[in-house]
């Protein structure tokens, strides 16, 4: 039942509310009871102080970017370090969900990754009801696109993997 896990929803342009217009949210989980994902795309503009001094968690910026609407104190990383499987959430063989941010740096230099505050939720049926009206495209998670690629281009560049181009999308939902 786990078909959506580690694949990322693109919204289409009717989608007008303010945490999912224009977002690529990645599927950490789903399941019968719902589903549970994180937003890529959508930086926030103040900066997270570390909470931890004594060691570099977050990147040179403090960059984060918000996950979605709810639990936004918690603050989560998205990885690809093998190295801290153990105590992370396994959304694939190379992408994981922690909310562990207390791991030494000098052990442990992790290149890939994202810190992000809350998540988006949907209950059992909602998000399949949604992909079915056309607010969402499916595509399997890559790695490069949510790392490798700049926040403000995720959601073109996620399109355009698929072959389409914004201009050529319809601005109104439903399905044919």
């Amino acid at each position: 039942m786990h078909l959506l896990k580690n694949q990322i929803i693109i919204s289409m342009p009717h989608i007008n509310d303010v945490f999912f217009s224009k977002s690529v949210i990645l599927i950490c989980d789903h399941s019968s009871h719902g589903s549970m994902g994180v937003i890529l795309n959508k930086k926030l503009n103040q900066k997270k102080s570390n909470p931890d001094p004594n060691i570099e968690v977050f990147d040179n910026e403090g960059a984060i970017f918000l996950g979605g609407p709810v639990m936004v104190d918690l603050i989560l990383m998205l990885h690809d370090e093998k190295k801290l499987e153990e105590s992370s959430y396994k959304i694939s063989e190379n992408l994981f969900l922690s909310n562990n941010t207390g791991f030494n740096q000098n052990e442990i230099r992790i290149s890939n990754k994202k810190f992000i505050s809350g998540y988006a939720g949907w209950s059992k049926g909602q998000l399949e009801n949604e992909i079915k009206n056309g607010d969402w495209i499916v595509q399997k998670a890559k790695n490069d696109l949510i790392f490798g690629t700049d926040c403000e281009k995720i959601w073109n560049n996620a399109l355009e993997s698929l072959g389409f181009n914004y201009d050529d999308l319809s601005i109104n939902g439903g399905s044919a």
